[in-house]
């Protein structure tokens, strides 16, 4: 097992709560970062939810990984039960935008800090651990639906 598997077995047995991923505000960037970051991060995404799938599905559960496209944007949502968390990125007039919403955002969806993106793809594992330990005492984020 990865070192990421055997958190992921301790966050679902109730040992390990998963913490707040690194957020920044969601800010204009050069598309070409924007780009790069996006698709550096979902590919990441893809290797670490096979891994926590993994440890899941001994349980009956999984870890959904399902990608969005539209009009210039680029983004994916994971959903585990109820809760999802969204990582997306906006072009448009030469800068693109990134964004996060559902588990992990700090509350931004409810009016909280405003709109923030993940810090870089080092911080989906703290993303997805916080994605599992929602409701078992981690970190209060938003847990409604994901809207489309």
């Amino acid at each position: 097992m990865t070192p990421f598997m055997e958190r992921v077995a301790e966050a679902v047995t109730g040992g390990e709560q998963g913490g707040s991923p690194g957020t920044r505000p969601s800010e204009p960037r050069p598309v070409v970062i924007g780009a790069d970051e996006q698709i550096m991060t979902r590919a990441l995404a893809e290797q670490l939810v096979s891994e926590a799938n993994a440890v899941l599905v001994a349980a009956g559960d999984v870890i959904d990984l399902e990608d969005e496209l539209g009009e210039g944007r680029l983004s994916f949502v994971m959903r585990y039960r109820e809760r999802y968390a969204r990582v997306s990125t906006s072009f448009a007039h030469r800068t693109s935008v990134g964004r996060l919403h559902g588990v992990g955002d700090g509350g931004a969806d409810q009016g909280g800090a405003g709109e923030v993106a993940l810090d870089g793809p080092e911080q989906l594992e703290r993303l997805i651990l916080l994605l599992l330990t929602q409701g078992q005492g981690g970190t209060s984020c938003n847990t409604s639906s994901a809207s489309r």
